[in-house]
């Protein structure tokens, strides 16, 4: 699908409102600035600059209500303001309207501060995780599987989005002398598969 042109199609950039949190952000912002908050990127987290553009893919990174929770896939439509988002479900003509949040890292050591981040809560989505992919249906799927997969199921769970096996590709080591060509592991606990035993 080609990007859509002329008046209309241009980016959309959104920069975040980061800032210090808590009882000591006054005497913490002498040393941590402004600029270093911004160039934070963690998982869970929208970045700073969020650049989007009419048709790309985004992910929710936030429960907005119940059938809108953390791993949606959404198109990106435009923009109401610098304060409301307007995006589709795939397939679906409903717009949903994503407000720009405060949201705040989870307190677990990593930063000797509390801090927050006032941006939409997305992140472009030209890929994404199998845990992350789970429950959606889409198109086609290219799954990089260099790595083989690490937990049971995974692997399932990757190729069965969509319903076609045509358009499932993997992108898979050649193992040479191995006699069986282009090869990946596929995790599988036995024990999960194996029929009780009467005792």
């Amino acid at each position: 699908e080609k990007w859509p042109e002329g008046p209309g199609a241009e980016s959309f950039e959104s920069l975040s409102a980061d800032a210090l949190e808590g009882d000591d952000a006054e005497a913490q912002s002498m040393t941590i600035s402004t600029e270093y908050l911004n160039s934070l990127r963690i998982s869970g987290m929208p970045p700073h600059k969020l650049t989007l553009r009419r048709g790309m893919p985004i992910m929710l990174l936030r429960n907005l209500r119940s059938d809108l929770c953390n791993g949606t896939r959404l198109i990106f439509e435009r923009t109401m303001g610098n304060r409301i988002l307007i995006a589709k479900l795939p397939g679906s003509d409903e717009e949903i309207a994503i407000p720009r949040i405060k949201l705040s890292p989870l307190n677990d050591g990593t930063f000797p501060f509390e801090w927050s981040r006032r941006q939409f809560p997305v992140v472009l989505a030209f890929s994404v995780s199998i845990n992350k992919s789970q429950g959606q249906t889409m198109e086609c799927v290219g799954i990089n599987a260099l790595d083989p997969c690490f937990t049971h199921g995974q692997c399932y769970v990757a190729a069965s989005r969509v319903g076609d096996k045509s358009k499932v590709r993997f992108l898979i080591d050649w193992v040479p002398g191995a006699g069986r060509g282009f090869v990946t592991r596929n995790t599988v606990y036995s024990e999960v598969l194996a029929p009780d035993e009467p005792g």
